[in-house]
């Protein structure tokens, strides 16, 4: 026993030593591990740089993607290749550190912007806008006058890509200079051909920009002359009502070109309080196209389908209250386009189903995609106080006859409550049913109709 005694704390002691000595090598261990890795990155690094530099594409490609994977880390070492003394690198380096993005990334690009290689400084202007840069656009602004064309047709593509509306007067001002530039060669008018579609698509892809409209209403106002001309024109294709008292402005102007466009874009983006001024013009402008224009869309807003000529001042004096007693809903509707704004029920509660009209079909699709989306919220938050747009989804259903319409009233009511239109939607399956056996005991081999609307019928049924 007294041996076992001693034996036990001597035990106890070689037991210790051997956890510390195991502590101490795993430490070791992780501390090389660590070391390790460590290194193995900087030798990635090192090589995907070097990789860079080489001539053939299917490897420098490789290192490119490599060095985004890595992201921000590899930003400092690209700074080595971003002085190299071949353009070619440097231009490597830029489409790196674009696409990268982030703060380092787009510092190390402004160190590039004075770079004398154009074909640098073109794929500079490109990263911008591929980081989103809007540091950036002051560069930007300079280089839409660069004496090289593309880098001016770069510069035009990033301030787009970015989607700034602090860029639309630069650009419309730089649009209108390149348009009086005169080629010297065949290949330097296909260039500029080329430099004025990037500068045009830029400035309608600002103007699109649900979030940009404030910003375009104000220009509309401020500017006059070719600056102007070119602002509406860029507005043709919107389908925004925001801009419709701005344009608005333009109508009662003294230039007959800007009246003529306005009177144009009012087609997509106006609404029932452009309507008078509009009747004026088409009645007795001093300018045929004038009249035209504003007959044209008069006819488009309002359905009728007189000519230019006192028509209209007729048209005005027989549905003047009925178009006014459409402004507020239009104003109403208009401000439903601002992004941050919902209406709440109680400011739709005064207005019929039938009035907010506009808002339905752009859920069905009629409008710019984010106006669809943001008819279908309202719709949705509206209907879950009264459920009156589930009550009329299935009145339209009942009285339309088009089966693609039927189908499409359908897919809408999928996705509202419906629980109370189950009797309503059951008589129309058995309507159509009993409409499918009659024609197959008239004529067996006719193909079979209605086979959307049955499915979506009996999708909601089975709910």
């Amino acid at each position: 026993m007294a041996q076992l005694g001693l034996i036990m704390p001597t035990m106890r002691i070689v037991f210790i030593l051997l956890c510390l000595c195991y502590s101490a090598s795993t430490a070791a261990l992780e501390g090389a591990s660590l070391e390790y890795s460590e290194n193995s990155a900087r030798r990635r690094m090192e090589v995907l740089l070097i990789a860079m530099t080489d001539s053939k594409p299917s490897i420098y490609q490789r290192a490119m993607n490599g060095l985004v994977r890595i992201g921000n880390r590899a930003v400092a070492d690209l700074e080595i290749l971003a002085s190299d003394k071949e353009p070619v690198i440097r231009v490597r380096a830029a489409d790196v550190l674009g696409r990268i993005g982030g703060k380092a990334a787009v510092a190390l690009l402004l160190s590039m912007k004075d770079d004398d290689s154009a074909e640098v400084r073109a794929q500079v202007a490109l990263a911008f806008g591929d980081a989103r840069a809007v540091a950036a656009q002051p560069c930007l602004y300079a280089w839409l006058y660069d004496e090289d064309i593309a880098v001016r047709d770069s510069a035009a593509l990033a301030l787009a890509l970015i989607g700034h509306a602090d860029a639309l007067e630069p650009l419309l001002a730089a649009f209108i200079q390149e348009r009086g530039r005169e080629a010297r060669s065949p290949a330097e008018e296909r260039s500029l051909k080329r430099s004025r579609k990037s500068m045009d698509e830029a400035i309608k892809a600002l103007v699109r920009q649900e979030y940009n409209c404030k910003a375009v209403a104000l220009l509309l106002k401020q500017l006059t002359g070719e600056l102007l001309h070119v602002l509406i024109e860029a507005t043709y294709a919107v389908g925004d009502p925001r801009l419709c008292v701005p344009l608005q402005k333009a109508l009662v102007s003294n230039d007959p070109v800007a009246i003529r466009m306005a009177a144009d874009s009012l087609a997509a983006n106006g609404d029932s309080r452009c309507i008078q001024p509009l009747c004026e013009h088409a009645a007795s402008h001093q300018f045929t196209d004038v009249r035209q224009a504003a007959s044209r869309t008069l006819r488009r807003l309002t359905g009728a389908h007189s000519g230019q000529g006192s028509a209209w001042t007729l048209w005005w004096k027989n549905n003047k209250v009925r178009v006014e007693m459409l402004y507020d809903r239009d104003a109403l509707i208009a401000s439903c386009y601002e992004p941050s704004w919902i209406p709440n029920p109680a400011q739709l509660a005064p207005l019929s189903v039938q009035q907010l009209e506009p808002l339905l079909q752009a859920a069905l699709g009629s409008g710019p995609d984010h106006w669809q989306r943001k008819a279908w919220q309202i719709i949705q938050t509206d209907n879950a106080i009264s459920k009156r747009w589930s009550n009329y989804l299935v009145t339209l259903y009942e009285q339309e006859s088009q089966e693609r319409k039927r189908v499409a009233y359908l897919s809408l009511l999928s996705a509202l409550p419906y629980d109370h239109l189950i009797g309503r939607l059951q008589q129309q399956s058995d309507d159509i049913r009993m409409e499918l056996a009659l024609e197959v005991s008239e004529n067996p081999k006719q193909a079979v109709r209605h086979s959307s609307e049955r499915a979506m019928l009996a999708l909601l049924l089975e709910r």
